[in-house]
């Protein structure tokens, strides 16, 4: 396994703020949420979540990818419709470290016209313990492009930017003992004054779970 030095592992975010805009995070409750329930375009956080309501077989694949998540991770779910494409998009979330550090999540998912064929429902998954994107349902090639751009901002960024290697953005297969692959992008970048990284124009070709890396 080629041997890399990730962002996961290393940030630890805390996720309880807000998104600015019109659609605020569902709040912690009593009674959890049902995964079938779900809004479109609101992030909810997985402590949220019924996790048991996710353990039926139409469910089942989403549950395996992220039952290990932090239950502070932010889900968001649209729906695209196969002819017309459209966004999954996390507005600015904005929230703290877990040592109180303040913290900014931009995250947009793109699908050209025709990319899936049908209309989907698409969860995305941002964990803020690893700084991992994890999307669902599992869908091993695209019929046309699908884009992501992404920015965290206000981490620690130390151990990324004291590496020599070029810093890349990855997909991380489920097998540990796989090689992690490069994503084709149009630009990523590590801002040490800011504590951010970020992805622009990243290309994918599948879903499944991706982070920064050297």
């Amino acid at each position: 396994m080629k041997k890399v030095l990730l962002l996961i592992g290393v940030i630890g975010l805390f996720l309880v703020g807000c998104q600015d805009s019109n659609l605020d995070p569902v709040s912690p409750t009593a009674e959890k949420m049902s995964i079938s329930k779900l809004p479109n375009e609101t992030p909810v956080t997985l402590d949220n979540i019924d996790f048991s309501s996710m353990k039926l077989n139409k469910w089942r694949g989403l549950y395996n990818k992220i039952f290990r998540a932090s239950q502070h991770s932010v889900i968001i779910k649209n729906k695209i419709w196969g002819t017309l494409g459209g966004t999954v998009k996390l507005i600015s979330f904005s929230t703290n470290t877990s040592n109180g550090r303040p913290v900014k999540i931009k995250a947009t998912l793109t699908f050209a016209p025709n990319a899936l064929n049908g209309d989907e429902d698409i969860y995305m998954v941002v964990d803020p313990d690893d700084a991992s994107l994890t999307f669902f349902p599992d869908i091993s090639q695209f019929q046309g492009k699908v884009t992501l751009d992404a920015t965290i901002s206000g981490i620690d960024v130390s151990a990324l930017s004291s590496a020599n290697s070029p810093l890349n953005f990855v997909y991380i297969p489920d097998d540990p003992n796989a090689d992690i692959q490069i994503i084709s992008n149009d630009d990523v970048n590590l801002d040490k004054s800011t504590g951010s990284v970020s992805v622009h124009g990243a290309k994918l070709k599948h879903f499944s779970r991706y982070a920064w890396a050297r």
